[in-house]
């Protein structure tokens, strides 16, 4: 599923899927930069 599923990323889907991958990885950005603030403030 995989294979064709990033064969599509070059058609105009690309735009859509870079924005899912976008907020999954600004999701996670911020949630491990809280982390490191409350480990030094703990």
């Amino acid at each position: 599923n995989t294979g064709p599923h990033w064969k599509r990323r070059g058609h105009r889907d690309d735009d859509e899927q870079d924005e899912d991958l976008t907020k999954d990885m600004e999701d996670p950005s911020p949630v491990p930069g809280m982390e490191e603030v409350s480990l030094p403030k703990n």
